[in-house]
């Protein structure tokens, strides 16, 4: 908290008004009690659209209007329903979108985020097992030293799901076909492979970068990280071969020997180089197999399908980039986050203020990255597949093409999902927590130089789930279990925890449809349909749906702005109630 420095005329001329003399500037919500770091002001102005406040408050809307009259345990929300005006088609279309996309993010979040959950307290219940076992004096010295050897894996082991077993996971939700038909053109046919495209795709969005610092996103928020099962391998074989030359040739630079690198720091240092170089700049592909043969195969289905032919992603996306691509290339010859990691273990935090000996000691060193890249097939020749389509816009043949020019990718397949563990790194600059540090530097930057120099924290970090709340509201959890991160708290990730604390026939989300002139008949009556049984929870509309149109048990009109005359804010508000229900309201944004 910082003060403003007054003139003793500003003074006199404050205490002639009877005010007080001395005022505090103080960087706090006053929702949340969140704070900036030293010289560091999170407060800023910014202007509030009706769109967005619409959706801020989604929530506290549905909670307003009456549960679906049949089955509402099995609907979204329980079948809570409204609808919203707007008098052009993009205050329709946009909003619509960005509504299901945060729902999507909910959704694939809260799922990985409960099957890691329950994988986790499965291994907590077979060591406990192992433990009391191992304990029995009847057992045999050979059957103990079989089970210790299991107890010892199980504990060592990284408890994680891969790249592939968290598609499956989307793909068998109970919520996937509402999630899928929020953003399918037919409504009447729910077709399995384009399901599986679409979990992958949703899958992708969520959870194919590591965001800068500032983002929110499930590893910025302490719910779900990445780890790469490929490290493992490379840690086996150093430990057996020893580490590369240009590492020891480094480390022999450095007299502080708690300073020089060990193969867990080269595994670190992979690790943050996939995270921040290779995901966040989107070298990537999917293959489902290694099998080279599945290329040309039209039977293969979704197995070798183009992650960037999916929904919004094209393959020729300038954001595509390879790995070694001239934008994106590892640059080591000049200050960059990973020469400035490397050069902090020579107690200096840029690497242009190196000596000569040194810079050629960090260069070797990047490129022993590069090599090792490809040594473990870390990245690979990048593929683009070439789809034909029938007359009804159906898959009818693929054919997949090796990248030209030696340009490479990584494989989405190599990533594997976690549970953030009961002790993390954190970051108090960008107030986020990290999996992974290289020697306990952070890998963000600010203003491209690194923070003095300063390493990071370690703190405690208590799991999320159900059992934990102990009674508490989730924020309040939140605030006492992250003090740190309060900051981070915002309305999507009080969606998120909602969702994965949600119990069975209480199901959280909600979707929400447009309804314009620009949506063909047919998808209009399928859409409307859905909304009157409450399988859609928003509709969200221009002036199609002003007259003509009975909706039932509508309680609730939201308009998002002022309609241009008063006969349209009639017919509007007069959706609501009539079918005379005990309430009903009419609200407008403006």
């Amino acid at each position: 908290d910082g003060k403003y420095t007054l003139s003793q005329v500003e003074i006199k001329k404050i205490q002639k008004k009877g005010e007080p003399a001395v005022y505090k500037q103080v960087h706090r919500c006053p929702c949340c009690n969140a704070h900036g770091a030293e010289n560091f002001n999170p407060m800023h102005s910014f202007h509030m659209s009706s769109n967005f406040l619409s959706r801020l408050i989604a929530p506290i809307l549905l909670e307003q209007t009456s549960e679906a009259t049949t089955n509402p345990e099995t609907k979204p929300s329980k079948g809570r329903k409204y609808i919203t005006f707007a008098d052009s088609r993009q205050s329709v279309a946009g909003p619509t979108i960005q509504q299901n996309l945060e729902t999507e993010d909910v959704w694939v979040t809260g799922v990985l985020y409960n099957k890691l959950f329950e994988l986790n307290k499965k291994i907590a219940y077979n060591i406990g097992n192992l433990k009391y076992e191992i304990e029995n004096p009847s057992l045999t010295a050979e059957d103990r030293e079989k089970k210790l050897h299991e107890l010892n894996k199980l504990e060592a082991g990284v408890i994680s799901i891969t790249w592939n077993d968290a598609v499956d996971e989307l793909l068998k939700d109970k919520d996937v076909d509402s999630m899928f038909l929020s953003f399918a053109k037919d409504q009447s046919e729910v077709c399995e492979q384009e399901k599986r495209e679409y979990c992958l795709s949703a899958l992708y969005r969520v959870m194919n970068k590591r965001p800068a610092g500032g983002k929110n996103s499930p590893e910025n928020c302490g719910l779900i990280c990445t780890t790469y099962p490929i490290l493992e391998n490379i840690k086996e074989r150093y430990e057996r071969e020893g580490l590369p030359d240009a590492i020891k040739d480094f480390n022999d630079l450095i007299a502080n020997t708690e300073q020089q690198i060990s193969i867990n720091d080269w595994c670190d240092f992979i690790k943050l180089f996939i995270d921040h170089n290779i995901r966040s700049n989107g070298s990537l592909f999917f293959e489902y197999d290694s099998d080279q043969s599945s290329y040309n195969n039209k039977d293969c289905n979704w197995r070798d399908i183009d992650i960037n032919a999916c929904r919004t992603y094209r393959t020729k996306d300038e954001s595509r980039r390879p790995i070694d691509a001239e934008k994106n290339k590892i640059n080591n010859d000049g200050d960059n986050r990973f020469t400035n990691l490397l050069a902090n273990l020579f107690g200096v935090d840029k690497y242009s203020k190196l000596d000569d000996n040194q810079k050629d000691a960090v260069k070797n060193v990047i490129n022993q990255l590069k090599a090792d890249l490809t040594k473990f097939k870390i990245s690979e020749n990048g593929r683009t597949i070439n789809l034909s389509y029938d007359d009804n816009g159906r898959i009818k043949d693929r054919k997949w093409e090796i990248d030209k020019d030696d340009r490479h990718y990584m494989n989405l397949t190599r990533i594997a999902f976690k549970l953030y563990g009961d002790e993390v790194w954190f970051d108090e600059k960008m107030q986020i927590p990290l999996d992974t540090t290289f020697k306990g530097y952070s890998p963000y930057r600010d203003n491209d130089t690194f923070l003095n120099n300063v390493k990071c924290k370690k703190i405690d970090f208590k799991t999320f789930n159900a059992s934990s709340l102990n009674g508490l509201d989730i924020k309040k959890w939140w605030l006492e279990h992250r003090k740190n991160m309060s900051g981070k708290w915002n309305h999507k990730l009080q969606r998120t925890l909602e969702y994965i604390v949600a119990t069975e026939g209480n199901n959280p989300l909600y979707f929400q449809a447009e309804h314009t002139a620009q949506v063909s008949r047919k998808v209009i009556k399928e859409k409307t349909e859905k909304f009157k049984n409450g399988e859609i929870n928003i509709m969200a509309c221009s002036t199609t749906m002003e007259m003509g149109v009975d909706l039932g048990d509508l309680d609730l009109v939201v308009m998002n702005n002022v309609p241009p005359h008063p006969a349209n804010y009639k017919q509007r508000a007069g959706r609501a109630g009539r079918a005379q229900q005990c309430k009903s309201a009419s609200v407008t944004i403006c």
